[in-house]
């Protein structure tokens, strides 16, 4: 059987860590009679699950809520309330919010957003991000509500002037590592790449891909342990941070990997010929300034948190959520899916603007997925006898993993029983062969 400490992966279809599977998925539907059987989500072949790293279970969930926030209003249409007023960015940035919470299940977390102002960096370059234009009025007026209410959902919400998000990230994450925990930085900014060692990962959910280290070297070339030495070798145009002059992706890859660090580039520059060694000798008295500007600060005393305790969830509330739902015109179902405290812990539940706006929000468990472990799994029928009445419903077979052919073949019988609804659920294979002595296929 595969170790459960190898690979896990995430299901492409309901999004659950799905274990040490073969990578992918596959449906089989089918009927007896007028009867319709259920869509039984079998990780099978090679396709579409989530890569998630090995030997990574995150506890610390790090949002790069201003990344996130201009990747959500980007990517919707320009959405308003009835009255005219900007929601899209409140409404996208809410839906990557779900979406990264049921991708990483973390114990702990924080979204955090730059702060206005200018930070140590405009210190050491005035220059810095001097070339971006302004925020657009219809996204600034975003922020605010946004803030508020993603800290109604129960999330805790980092503003620290004088530094960016990305610092305290940095320094969350090293937090993190003191405490023993591992960490999960949301975000689609290449720069945090830097953070990435046996203790952090980033997650990309515009993919759903998780990297680690050698996620990051597929994806750029270089380790995480370089990314400092490659941002500045090509620089950074959005923040106005100079690099050497058509010095791109694969060039900088391309040095890195062959000489090393910004010094042992430094020392090979006399020897590089044409127009790009050049360009690297006439660029490298600022080369240490861009190390400087790129690097992520990691040693940032973060104020309100002084250790991951103050990271912790807290209940949503459910009379700003109300008002919040009336006012931008935003359903408690969107908000309810958003909430820090749901699954296990029981989020609040949805309801319209009506709902209760005093005293604790309602919570709504949802129905557990069957996941069958040998040890814990009572007598199956054998072939031919009827499965007790309470089977009938996948949600109530109290399994938790199936560990041998046998239990596999009786977990789809199971499943194959005709109902008079269908069902979705995920069936988690752990890639060995799944047939009885006798050939029966355990697979339909």
């Amino acid at each position: 059987m595969a170790s459960f400490n190898e690979k896990h992966f995430v299901c492409g279809y309901c999004l659950e860590d799905a274990g040490p599977l073969r990578e992918t998925r596959r449906w089989v539907d089918g009927k007896a009679g007028a009867a319709p059987l259920p869509r039984v989500c079998f990780f099978l072949n090679k396709g579409s699950a989530r890569y998630f790293p090995e030997n990574v279970m995150p506890k610390l969930l790090l949002i790069d809520g201003s990344n996130y926030l201009f990747r959500a209003y980007h990517a919707l249409p320009p959405l308003t309330t009835s009255t005219g007023e900007p929601t899209g960015a409140i409404k996208g940035f809410l839906g990557m919010l779900s979406r990264v919470h049921t991708l990483a299940k973390p114990d702990m977390a924080a979204v955090i957003f730059d702060a206005p102002g200018k930070t140590f960096r405009h210190e050491m370059y005035p220059e810095y991000k001097a070339n971006r234009p302004p925020m657009p009025d219809d996204l600034r007026v975003q922020i605010d509500p946004l803030e508020k209410v993603v800290a109604a959902l129960g999330w805790k919400v980092l503003i620290v002037p004088g530094i960016e998000a990305d610092d305290v990230i940095g320094s969350l994450s090293a937090m993190a590592k003191r405490e023993g925990v591992k960490s999960v930085v949301a975000t689609g900014d290449k720069d945090l790449s830097q953070l990435v060692d046996d203790d952090v990962v980033i997650l990309n959910t515009m993919n759903t891909k998780f990297y680690d280290r050698a996620g990051v070297i597929e994806k750029y070339g270089v380790p995480p342990e370089r990314m400092i030495d490659y941002l500045a070798l090509m620089g950074d145009k959005v923040d106005n941070v100079p690099g050497i002059k058509g010095c791109g992706p694969k060039t900088a890859a391309k040095w890195v990997a062959e000489f090393g660090g910004i010094d042992a580039i430094r020392a090979a520059a006399p020897a590089m010929k044409g127009k790009i060694g050049e360009n690297l000798r006439a660029g490298l008295p600022f080369l240490d300034e861009a190390v400087a500007l790129v690097t992520v600060k990691c040693d940032a005393e973060i104020p309100g948190v002084k250790s991951l305790a103050d990271l912790s969830f807290a209940p949503g509330d459910a009379e700003a959520l109300n008002a919040f739902s009336e006012r931008w015109e935003i359903s408690r179902t969107t908000l309810a899916r958003a909430e820090a405290l749901r699954g296990d812990a029981a989020g609040a539940q949805a309801g319209g603007a009506s709902a209760p706006s005093s005293g604790a929000a309602p919570k709504a468990v949802p129905a557990a997925k069957p996941r069958v472990l040998a040890e814990n799994r009572p007598e199956l029928p054998t072939e031919g006898e009827p499965f007790p009445e309470d089977y009938r419903n996948p949600d109530a077979i109290p399994f938790t993993e199936v560990t041998d052919p046998d239990g596999l073949e009786a977990l789809v019988r199971v499943l194959k029983t005709p109902r008079t609804e269908p069902v979705a659920v995920s069936l988690l294979y752990d890639g060995r062969p799944a047939t009885r002595t006798s050939g029966a296929s355990a697979l339909p």
